[in-house]
């Protein structure tokens, strides 16, 4: 059975990438089988997995055949890194998604910066020792869940967070409403004592009380200070 090999026309294609290209897509003509293909039609989603673990699995498998391409290959891959070529030059390598720091470890080398934490590192391993179809699409499935079940965590945590923001603004405005009317009650009363003041005032104008002997000797006021403000807290 024959295949036809397409390979891009790119602008500045320098004998390493080209290399690079052809190796790669030998070794896709030479290890990639048929049954790739069946779990993709199963479950669409598992394609994008499938296509970076067969990637890491063929070229594996073509540079043992061809030990000459491996310095030229890892060049050339090394070169489209150097071009930004996986456009990842100005976004953070932990905000990817794991089968994509997967793909930028194998293609461009652990020099790109790219890290793992333990349990991701189980699947790179993995990865790195693929034979088989059969372990790739193993492996496929395994990080499809696993990404499944990050992503599941992360969307619960922003829901938590979104609802303790929502709570604390809740509790914000609350305290501003409470804020509100305390001043209100105090202005209130200010006016209030201010009324009672003048009346007071003109009362006296007409009758003037006398004070008791024993207040006057013990010297005890009986006027109120003023009231004792409370402090507000809202808890965050």
């Amino acid at each position: 059975k024959s295949r036809v090999l397409t390979l891009p026309m790119w602008k500045d294609m320098t004998p390493e990438i080209e290399d690079m290209l052809v190796g790669h897509e030998v070794g896709h003509a030479l290890y990639t089988l048929d049954k790739y293909i069946d779990p993709i039609k199963e479950n669409p989603k598992l394609h994008g997995y499938m296509n970076i673990l067969e990637d890491v699995r063929i070229e594996k498998l073509i540079k043992r055949t061809y030990p000459g391409l491996r310095k030229r290959m890892n060049e050339g891959y090394k070169q489209l890194n150097d071009r930004d070529f996986f456009g990842v030059e100005k976004t953070p390598l932990e905000s990817l998604l794991l089968i994509d720091r997967i793909n930028l470890y194998f293609k461009a080398g652990f020099q790109c910066g790219v890290k793992f934490n333990q349990d991701e590192r189980n699947f790179v391993n993995r990865a790195e020792r693929t034979e088989t179809i059969e372990e790739v699409i193993e492996l496929a499935e395994d990080l499809f869940a696993f990404a499944k079940e990050q992503a599941e965590q992360k969307k619960q945590q922003r829901a938590a967070n979104q609802s303790k923001k929502s709570k604390e603004e809740i509790e914000e405005e609350e305290a501003d409403d409470l804020v509100e009317d305390y001043i209100d009650a105090d202005d209130s009363d200010i006016d209030d004592g201010d009324e009672e003041v003048e009346q007071s005032t003109e009362e006296d104008e007409e009758e003037t009380p006398s004070i008791p002997d024993d207040l006057a000797e013990s010297g005890e006021d009986t006027a109120d200070d003023g009231k004792t403000r409370g402090r507000l807290y809202a808890e965050r």
